[in-house]
């Protein structure tokens, strides 16, 4: 939240920042738990007095917020950025909604690996997470349409020492 601090505070508009987490990939297990807390505590603070806008950074936000927005904050613009996959959502859920979306060239960079590193498998390590899910699967659907397919593995294990022991143990032969 630096880099949106430092913005607001370089601009000339006259912006007081309220930031809230939903640590949505740290709890994805007990999401529903998180998202309920979520709506009471941004209810019972920001009910009377709503913000005049609200930014989300993730898919996980973008869902919640869409789906909360009438009772949180009825009529509040929503601006997004880190959407992946934004094509998905119908333009209805999107009605007053504005930002910037990712969309990633997967068939160019999986055309990019084996021109630079023929016949290599692919390490794809991710968690489970709204965005990684979506982004996975557009993955394997470009990988799909390839003329030869790269192998993928996909490693989701969300413990960071599990990762680099994963990865320490590959060979020349895989890329991450």
């Amino acid at each position: 939240d630096d880099a949106l601090r430092d913005t607001a505070r370089d601009t000339a508009l006259e912006v007081s920042l309220h930031i809230e987490y939903m640590d949505a990939l740290r709890y994805r297990a007990q999401l529903g738990d998180v998202t309920r807390d979520l709506k009471q505590s941004l209810l019972t603070k920001y009910g009377k007095q709503p913000p005049n806008a609200i930014l989300v950074s993730d898919n996980d936000a973008l869902d919640f917020m869409i789906a909360a927005r009438d009772q949180l904050v009825p009529g509040v613009p929503i601006i997004f950025c880190g959407i992946n996959g934004l094509k998905a959502y119908p333009g209805a859920r999107l009605q007053n909604t504005t930002g910037v979306a990712e969309e990633a060239s997967f068939g160019d960079t999986l055309d990019l690996m084996e021109a630079l590193f023929p016949g290599r498998r692919v390490l794809v390590v991710g968690d489970q997470s709204a965005t990684f899910l979506g982004n996975l699967e557009g993955l394997r659907r470009a990988n799909a349409h390839r003329a030869t397919a790269t192998p993928i593995e996909v490693f989701d294990d969300p413990v960071l020492s599990h990762i680099a022991s994963k990865v320490r143990g590959l060979g020349p032969e895989s890329l991450v």
